[in-house]
């Protein structure tokens, strides 16, 4: 027999599933939820030939994986995002563990399905021999023609509805069938009339199976027209020979009807092939418009959202692009995610080194805080306004803190300031009020002191001079403006200390303690005298330095010996004058 049967290998079609009733349905589970994937396995469980959906439920487990892990990196970016520590993060479980139950069960199913097959596949193997074994013995039996050919029938009947056997012995079991039907035929052919009658009801069969294949043409479902085209093949084979006369032409007819849906199929998958390729370069353009996206890195947290927002648009066009075959597909994803990984690899470092840099500058505002804390108390009203006014420029000089930790901090930065400036006006305020009054009761004060008049300006009137000093100094400061008060007192004072009868450097010393009478409750005045007297010394320090200085230039000569007399005396002013700022400086330093 020269008759031929053409291999017609199947394809995965991807993103189409084809059910238990042979319809194709095109399905994209890039748009199915986590949950809608576990879902469609769980349905895909109930089918009770669970190998004809195992190819789909292997590109739902990619799938499902692929959107978890986008989940997971989306809400580990997220809770860095929002302060939390990258150690401390916990992805739930729960979505993944339901997914692995259930596909759990579907590879359980598979395994039974697969066990229960290759035991069915056996027993036909095992029919399908007999029924060979019980041919050749029709051969060799004694019976009439017309039994003969009725047992052969039966037997013909039955392999035809005996199910598939093992892949392995599928051709050597076709090959040995066929070869004792065609024995058969030889052995019977004593009764032509019987063959010949076979021979036309295997044409009518075969005619209808090229009707068959012919109308495949205007099947729109590819996969469904290769897959009944299989299934016409294997029929082929089951239909028994033809008389010579239409044997080569009966089989071009189904050959030729073959090709042309092998043709359309081939098409079919060169144009799938060519737009394969288009869509894998348009891939790789949008994974180098992400590349170029964080080629310079931004700098600053809104530069990277409007990053992210491009990338995220970007990866939206990708996945819309849809799906590359098998092998191209896993190439493009990895590629792709090679791409979105160094994004957000670089994305999470910055906001990393941002966390560390918040946290180091919100350590800079606590402890500018707790500097201004400390001195919200003081009332060295000068020093401490220079120390409150450099924390502020300092503080201004910090970073960016979280919107939620900055406010709580600033305004425990500024109640600390506020406190302290709102106690120094405060008392500025009382000041000022008291010097007000002490401008009242110091001008009646010298009104009637410029009316005193002493009987006696002995030194008897010392301690009376002293006693007025006292009474002065304890009416307290006046205000700026009001200096000539002062001014009029020692005037007076002045004029009372002239009559008494004292040497110069005893009224000298009457007045100083008089001054030490009038500060020694103010530490300022008192440190602002220390200063002036260290002040005079060393410039009567300098003073000596030059007049000995000058001195080394006189000529040993009976003419200079009268300015170098002067100049010695001038240095001897000097040095009492020295010896009395430091007793005035002691007397100071005794307060």
């Amino acid at each position: 027999m020269t008759e031929n049967t053409e291999s017609t290998p199947i394809e995965e079609s991807q993103g189409t599933l084809q059910t238990e009733n042979t319809v194709d349905i095109i399905i994209n589970y890039n748009d199915f939820s986590l949950q809608e994937l576990i879902n469609k396995v769980s349905q895909f469980n109930d089918f009770q030939n669970i190998y004809s959906v195992a190819k789909e439920v292997e590109t739902i487990k990619s799938v499902f994986y692929k959107k978890l892990s986008e989940e997971k990196t989306a809400s580990k970016t997220s809770f860095i995002q929002t302060g939390g520590d990258e150690g401390d993060f916990i992805f739930d479980p729960k979505t993944e563990n339901n997914f692995k139950s259930i596909y759990k069960q579907f590879k359980i199913k598979k395994a039974e399905y697969r066990s229960k097959q290759e035991q069915e596949h056996a027993i036909n193997l095992r029919i399908k021999k007999s029924i060979i074994d019980e041919i050749d013995s029709l051969t060799k039996g004694e019976e009439t023609i017309k039994d003969t050919f009725e047992n052969f029938r039966s037997l013909q009947e039955k392999w035809h509805n005996t199910g598939a056997v093992p892949p392995s012995h599928k051709n050597d079991l076709w090959q040995s069938y066929h070869h004792h039907v065609e024995l058969f035929y030889d052995y019977i052919n004593i009764n032509r009339d019987l063959r010949d009658l076979d021979f036309r009801k295997n044409l009518e069969r075969k005619t209808d199976l090229c009707e068959k294949a012919e109308a495949l043409d205007n099947e729109e479902l590819l996969n469904k027209a290769h897959n009944e085209l299989q299934d016409l093949h294997e029929a082929w084979k089951e239909v028994g020979p033809v008389d010579k006369e239409h044997r080569e032409a009966i089989w071009e007819r189904f050959k030729t009807a073959t090709r042309v849906i092998h043709k359309k199929r081939n098409d079919y998958f060169l144009e799938l092939k060519k737009k394969n390729t288009r869509t894998a370069e348009l891939k790789e353009k949008i994974c180098q418009k992400i590349i170029a996206v964080y080629t310079i890195l931004p700098e600053t947290h809104v530069d990277w959202q409007r990053a992210s927002l491009i990338v995220l648009d970007l990866e939206k066009e990708w996945k819309s692009l849809g799906r590359l075959n098998k092998s191209e597909n896993s190439k493009a994803w990895k590629r792709f995610r090679q791409v979105i990984g160094d994004f957000y690899n670089e994305k999470n470092e910055f906001y990393k080194q941002r966390k560390s840099n918040l946290k180091s500058e919100l350590e800079k505002k606590v402890a500018i805080c707790e500097k201004a804390e400390a001195l919200q108390d003081s009332t060295d009203w000068k020093s401490t306004t220079e120390k409150i006014i450099q924390l502020q420029n300092d503080w201004k000089k910090t970073g960016y803190v979280p919107k939620s930790q900055s406010e709580k901090i600033w305004n425990r930065f500024r109640k600390a300031c506020n406190t302290f400036f709102d106690k120094k006006k405060a008392h500025f305020k009382y000041i000022d009020a008291k010097k007000s009054e002490n401008l009242k009761n110091k001008t009646a004060f010298l009104n009637e002191l410029s009316k005193k008049t002493f009987t006696n300006m002995g030194k008897g009137c010392i301690t009376e001079l002293q006693n007025i000093n006292k009474d002065w100094s304890k009416l307290g400061d006046v205000s700026r403006g009001n200096e000539k008060l002062e001014k009029q007192f020692q005037q007076i004072m002045d004029g009372f200390y002239k009559s008494l009868k004292i040497t110069q450097k005893e009224l000298d010393e009457l007045k100083f303690k008089n001054k030490l009478e009038d500060i020694k409750e103010n530490e300022f005045k008192i440190e602002k005298e220390r200063q002036f007297i260290r002040n005079k010394i060393s410039e009567s320090q300098k003073e000596i330095a030059q007049y000995e200085n000058n001195i080394s230039f006189f000529a040993n000569s009976k003419g200079t010996e009268k300015l170098k007399e002067q100049v010695y005396q001038k240095i001897a002013a000097c040095q009492t004058k020295i010896e009395e700022l430091k007793q005035q400086l002691r007397l100071l330093n005794e307060l």
